[in-house]
């Protein structure tokens, strides 16, 4: 939230599935610059991730 304002940007929150997620998570975070907020896992397989893109 800006401080002198009280505005907070927008945020989109898009879901995805996708065949190797440990994949797409690295080439999001390494190509696009994306930073790993969460990602739970089950025995072994990411069920969840959330990853995040600038502010948003």
């Amino acid at each position: 939230m800006n401080q002198q304002n009280g505005y907070e940007a927008p945020r989109l929150y898009h879901t995805m599935r996708c065949k190797d997620p440990e994949a797409m998570i690295a080439w999001l975070k390494n190509v696009l610059g994306f930073a790993e907020r969460v990602a739970y896992r089950k025995e072994g397989t990411v069920v969840h991730a959330e990853l995040a893109f600038g502010s948003s």
